[in-house]
């Protein structure tokens, strides 16, 4: 009976979708789960990153996904260089002329006014768990405009003198040289209209009313529930875990080939997996355990050979969870019913937990024959790993770490712990699994039980930092190096600030290699992070594959090389560059 009301309800849900799918002109795509906010200086999640880049626009975009350190011109009508002198010789000062005769979704111009005000607003938004940080740092010199106790740290002045119009230019002066900077330009799809923002009741771009609207709740601005960009995309209705982007057909480029986007949300891969086969949907986020399955399936695509940039799952410490209230921690003590908040902050359990975990047993399971073993921060192409040989599953050296933990009190006490990750997330899940077989064989004492959340509360939970271990992903902000560093290591950066992770000489390396301007000289600086990341040991790294990328093979444009705000190197659909033939 249950097999057949889930056929039936299959059945019910491709029928839905699939009359929706009379036009080549709609596309649709599926994610795991909903996106979190529409406001670009928010939208720091994939979901939403993936919304708000095909709706908001970049100044510069890169050439490619292969050729990440030339640019083209997009919302900037030039690409500037100290050749055209649009960079100071001291690499201190970007002037970016604007591309005249572009139109909001509004129908407004843009104008080099709103550019300006869309970089401010990104930063003095500064939403706790925002992304702000990518541009406080190097405009700046600052992670945040708050210190730890709310005290702020920065003037609406500096944040003014620091982004300036002249003469129809947009000018940033940077605190220090940055060989990062043009990239982060690129991958920064935030320009909206000043006065459209205003009407909303968000920030009007003056100095009075900055200190009410720095540290605004993420889900309280006036541009989380809307949207008004120059992209080829804008917002017509939202339903549920559903969303439709309509054509804009004012676009300043031309207008793009599809009418509509239809987002639909569905957490079961299964389901997503089905909906492709039978055309209810034309592209669809998969995790790598379906491969297999999407190669096999008549009618579907697999996209090969996409630059391999993220660094598959990942094991996040926590080194001190919060103790009030939190029930992921048992009894709080090491006691065998429990974990203490500090638990992670002893290398020897953390080392203990990198010796226990099972990684071929991971490996075989979600990624097969193409796993690929990650070695730190950064991707092979960008940077180096540590020397010598990574950590691999070795019973007897967990043992050992985990008798000197605490005194000798974990392997006596042994303890309870739970492992968060997306319920979504199937890649997630057997990574979680890696790690609890491999701690049972340790110690029968050591317990850890699987505990996956919905997005919002894993989300939730983990900015609250109740969650003292938790398996994720991480994707650049832009295709540096320092994009990894910043992003995973540094004190003041979104996991390490929940992480409760900071370590000084990380810190000042972190900055020393983003302002250097020598490739050797920046190579050989990362790859000193990565030793530190691997004896600090804030995460565990496992194993990744090649990003899998599948679509109808009625899609057209789904390989496209095109970069237009960091989306296709991160395995993010650009619509725009996609159309659609009628399906046999």
């Amino acid at each position: 009976m249950k097999r057949i009301l889930t056929l039936s309800l299959l059945f019910l849900i491709s029928a839905a979708v699939h009359a929706q799918q009379t036009s080549t002109a709609t596309y649709v795509h599926l994610t795991s789960r909903r996106w979190h906010t529409f406001d670009p200086a928010n939208a720091f999640d994939v979901v939403s990153h993936i919304v708000t880049g095909n709706v908001y626009e970049s100044l510069l975009a890169f050439k490619s996904v292969s050729q990440t350190d030339a640019f083209k011109p997009f919302l900037a009508s030039r690409v500037p260089s100290i050749e055209n002198g649009l960079i100071s010789k001291d690499h201190l000062r970007y002037s970016l002329p604007i591309r005249r005769n572009v139109r909001f979704h509004d129908g407004s111009l843009l104008t080099a006014e709103d550019v300006r005000y869309s970089f401010l607003r990104f930063m003095l938004l500064d939403s706790d768990g925002g992304p702000a940080a990518l541009l406080l740092r190097p405009l700046l010199g600052v992670s945040s405009t708050r210190n730890a106790s709310g005290k702020r740290l920065i003037s609406f002045q500096d944040a003014a003198r620091a982004v300036t119009v002249k003469g129809g230019q947009v000018v940033f002066t940077l605190k220090k040289p940055d060989s990062s900077f043009l990239k982060l330009l690129a991958s920064l799809p935030i320009v909206t209209s000043m006065a459209w923002a205003a009407a909303q009741k968000d920030w009007d771009g003056s100095e009075n009313a900055w200190i009410s609207f720095n540290a605004r709740p993420a889900d309280q601005t006036g541009l989380h529930a809307k949207m008004n960009g120059t992209g080829p995309f804008r917002l017509e209705r939202v339903e549920d875990d559903e969303l439709v982007l309509a054509r804009h057909d004012g676009y300043w480029r031309s207008p793009s080939a599809l009418e509509r986007v239809r987002f639909k949300a569905v957490p079961n891969g299964g389901l997503r997996l089905f909906m492709l086969q039978a055309g209810d949907a034309d592209s669809s986020y998969l995790e790598d355990s379906f491969r297999p399955y999407a190669k096999a399936a008549k009618g579907l695509r697999v996209i090969d050979g996409r630059p391999d940039t993220d660094l598959g799952e990942m094991v996040f410490f926590n080194f001190k969870a919060a103790a009030a209230g939190n029930e992921m921690l048992g009894s709080g003590r090491l006691d065998g019913a429990g974990i203490p908040p500090d638990f992670f902050s002893d290398i020897d359990v953390r080392r203990g937990f990198a010796w226990a975990f099972d990684y071929e047993q991971f490996a075989r399971a979600a990624y097969g024959s193409l796993a690929r073993r990650v070695r730190g921060p950064f991707p092979s192409s960008m940077a180096p790993g540590a020397d010598g040989a990574p950590y691999a599953k070795d019973l007897q050296k967990a043992r050992d770490a985990f008798q000197n933990a605490f005194g000798g009190e974990v392997w006596k006490k042994g303890f309870v712990l739970p492992v968060s990750y997306s319920s979504s997330n199937l890649t997630r899940e057997l990574a979680a699994e890696a790690l609890r077989s491999g701690l049972r064989e340790v110690n029968p004492r050591f317990r850890v039980e699987l505990h996956p959340l919905q997005s919002q509360e894993y989300y939730a939970e983990l900015e609250s930092r109740k969650l003292p271990l938790f398996i994720g992903g991480y994707y650049s902000d832009f295709p540096d190096p320092h994009s990894y560093a910043f992003g995973l290591l540094q004190s003041q950066s979104y996991f390490p600030k929940y992480q409760s992770f900071f370590d000084p000489e990380i810190d000042v390396l972190i900055e020393k290699a983003a302002a250097e301007a020598d490739p050797a000289a920046r190579r050989a600086l990362y790859q000193g992070l990565s030793v530190l990341a691997e004896k600090t040991l804030p995460h565990l790294y496992t194993y990744a594959a090649p990003p899998l990328r599948v679509c109808g093979d009625w899609v057209s444009g789904y390989d496209s090389a095109d970069n237009t705000n960091n989306l296709h190197a991160n395995n993010f659909p650009y619509f725009y560059s996609y159309s659609k033939r009628p399906r046999p």
